[in-house]
């Protein structure tokens, strides 16, 4: 009993971090930046625990349960982020515009090249996007908030530029969409098998 209601751990994460969304709104409404920063970045925390909770279950149902409220909460923290650091610091969005147009376009071409060849999104679970997403969002609350920790913030977002351009090049070269796709490097492992076999042929 107390194993299987462990199953459900991972997932009632993620429902925790959907449902702490309007608290951290509430809390940048309020101008409160360092209580709203110290939110965000312990639910990025979250993010990447519930995950590795749930892989290390090892239960395809308790996985695709997180994956599912995961994806949800995920939807809500890209929207409500955003506005939260408009309310708590304004200037920052002129300061880092140059920074924050190269994720934007970054995550576009991602986005709109697998909408465009498999008719979903890309939501490949690499390595490179689950820990440089995470380093961002910490590395965002520490902007936010100032201080020393802020000189992390661009190096995030360059390993966040990058993880999106891996996913570009993944979409480019997988002949079907599948997930989880661990690297690019697993990929193009899986074509040079590919071809080594016709070739034996």
């Amino acid at each position: 009993m107390i194993r299987r209601a462990f199953r459900h751990i991972p997932a009632g994460m993620s429902v925790l971090r959907l449902l702490a969304v309007p608290w951290v709104v509430r809390l940048a409404r309020r101008g409160a930046r360092g209580w709203c920063c110290v939110a965000i970045a312990t639910l990025v925390g979250i993010d990447l625990a519930d995950g590795i909770l749930a892989r290390r279950i090892g239960d395809p149902a308790a996985l695709r349960r997180q994956r599912r409220m995961d994806g949800a909460a995920d939807l809500a923290f890209v929207v409500a982020v955003p506005l939260c650091v408009y309310w708590v610091r304004p200037e920052l969005l002129r300061q880092e515009r140059v920074p924050i147009t190269l994720v934007a376009a970054a995550q576009a071409a991602s986005l709109v090249a697998c909408y465009a060849r498999f008719g979903r999104l890309p939501r490949y679970h690499t390595a490179a996007y689950k820990w440089s997403s995470g380093t961002m969002g910490v590395a965002l609350a520490a902007r936010v908030a100032g201080g020393r920790l802020a000189i992390a913030f661009r190096p995030a977002v360059a390993l966040l530029v990058l993880a999106h351009l891996e996913a570009l090049a993944i979409t480019l070269l997988l002949d079907a969409y599948r997930q989880p796709v661990a690297t690019l490097w697993e990929v193009l492992d899986g074509r040079r098998s590919a071809a080594s076999y016709t070739d034996k042929r």
